[in-house]
């Protein structure tokens, strides 16, 4: 949530979410894309009209960037274009 509130999306940008995970128990089968367990994720889904990936990548891309560099927030993953939402 912290990373999409300080992006510059494009105008016509849709955020689906974000959405806590649920945590997964100690000793459970995990999926993949599934938190370890004990912890606690949110997941996002943006989306953008065709043609506007890059410029979508490229908002998400500094916005990581300067949170990295300011060490702020927790870790970010980012899947562009991903074979399953899971």
């Amino acid at each position: 949530a912290d990373l999409i509130e300080v992006a510059e999306l494009p105008a016509d940008a849709e955020v689906l979410g974000p959405v806590a995970l649920p945590v997964t128990e100690a000793g459970r089968p995990r999926r993949t894309g599934d938190p370890p367990p004990g912890e606690r994720w949110e997941r996002a889904l943006l989306r953008v009209r065709p043609g506007n990936g890059a410029a979508l990548a490229a908002a998400l891309k500094t916005a990581h960037a300067a949170r990295l560099a300011r060490r702020e927030g927790a870790p970010v993953r980012i899947r562009i274009d991903p074979p399953d939402i899971g």
